[in-house]
């Protein structure tokens, strides 16, 4: 009866270490592309500061595309919460 138990128990405990190893991958995607969206506003920022080698029209595009990724950025931190128990 003993042997059963731990049995049971070394089942749960690789059922939770798989699906942690989930949760750590999905968390992982989830920086890169957060990671993806800082750098590429970053990048707007630097060419926007750059007035000399863009027009206003330019940079107010660019300003646009910053305005974009801020909501995307906030989506992916609202909708991606890990909720899950041992």
């Amino acid at each position: 009866m003993c042997l059963r138990g731990e049995i049971a128990s070394f089942g749960k405990a690789i059922e939770n270490s798989e699906r942690t190893v989930n949760v750590i991958a999905t968390a992982e995607a989830l920086l890169k592309e957060v990671s993806r969206l800082l750098v590429e506003i970053r990048s707007l920022v630097v060419e926007a500061d750059n007035t000399g080698a863009f027009s206003a029209e330019e940079v107010r595009a660019n300003q646009v595309q910053v305005r974009f990724g801020r909501p995307a950025h906030h989506t992916h931190c609202q909708h991606n919460q890990f909720r899950w128990t041992i």
